[in-house]
């Protein structure tokens, strides 16, 4: 009887140490008010991580699963795509064609909402899985307190994405990164959605007299970060990082390809990421967006910057 007693009391230590455990981890993790607040006051300790199309990489793209997952990880933005259907509703997949992605094939507007419900998501390894093409709704009420969402493809669809962002109460958590022109933007979006949600011009290479490009949107603070891409470690679109710096400006860098990060991109960081996501810290990135979010983390909290 005493030996079962001290049996029992052991295992009762190890669940209590287990709750603990799960207790601490939870603790560790941001709300979204402090998910926005780094974003918006860069800070050298923290990276906050993007997550291309959710984490695809144990859930199809863009799918319910794979954002969840990202909540899960407590990643900072997960980035999303939208397209409309036939009978006007705007749901989240990337290709304007179903073939791709999906049981399906022909366009998505040429489909109705209840015909797109009827189909099913590949992985990325090309296996048919239980998951379907989500609704815009239906990825904010998910995300809704938990995440910020970076809505990509909503340029012609702005009116319609705001409709649905204040119905689910989530237009503070919607970052749109675009292209325009400080004056454009505010047209084109609305200045409704356009003061309430979060904002990331884009710096491209193409991009002529950048820094009269970024001025208004700094001097209004109007940018919650500003995303820089560079082909070459000499690109001139790197000469405007300590402009963004001083202003206190999150930096946004994706390391998806090389067209977009020079040499440090993902692919180089999967074997050697002080090669890759670390060279493009060292130039002053503190936003990045990956297809590999998970060897991100586990990076970026190795080296205490998550």
């Amino acid at each position: 009887m005493q030996d079962f007693c001290k049996i029992l009391l052991f295992f009762l230590l190890l669940t209590a140490c287990a709750k603990d455990e799960v207790v601490d981890q939870d603790s560790k993790k941001l709300s979204l008010g402090e998910k926005i607040q780094k974003l918006k006051n860069p800070q050298s300790d923290y990276v906050l991580v993007v997550s291309h199309r959710g984490n695809w990489q144990v859930a199809p793209e863009n799918s319910l699963a794979s954002i969840q997952s990202c909540i899960d990880l407590d990643v900072d933005i997960v980035e999303i795509d939208v397209q409309k259907t036939k009978d006007g509703h705007l749901v989240v997949i990337h290709d304007s064609s179903l073939d791709r992605t999906t049981n399906g094939s022909g366009s998505v507007s040429s489909k109705t909402l209840a015909e797109i419900k009827q189909l099913y998501l590949y992985d990325r390894f090309g296996k048919l899985t239980e998951q379907k093409i989500p609704t815009l709704k239906q990825v904010m009420q998910l995300a809704k307190d938990h995440i910020i969402v970076m809505i990509d493809k909503a340029n012609d669809f702005f009116e319609q994405t705001h409709e649905v962002l204040t119905d689910t109460g989530t237009v503070h958590q919607a970052l749109f990164l675009e292209f325009y022109d400080y004056p454009e933007v505010i047209s084109v979006m609305s200045k409704n959605l356009f003061e309430n949600s979060l904002y990331v011009p884009r710096v491209k290479e193409s991009k002529t007299k950048k820094e009269e490009y970024i001025t208004p949107f700094i001097s209004n603070d109007a940018a919650h970060a500003i995303e820089i891409r560079f082909s070459t470690i000499n690109a001139h679109t790197l000469e405007i990082i300590p402009q963004i710096q001083e202003a206190n400006v999150s930096i946004w860098v994706t390391t998806l390809s090389s067209d977009f990060s020079a040499g440090y991109t993902d692919q180089v960081s999967l074997s050697s990421p002080h090669l890759g996501w670390g060279k493009c810290i060292e130039l002053g990135a503190n936003v990045l967006m990956t297809d590999y979010t998970e060897q991100l983390i586990q990076y970026l909290t190795k080296n205490d910057l998550h």
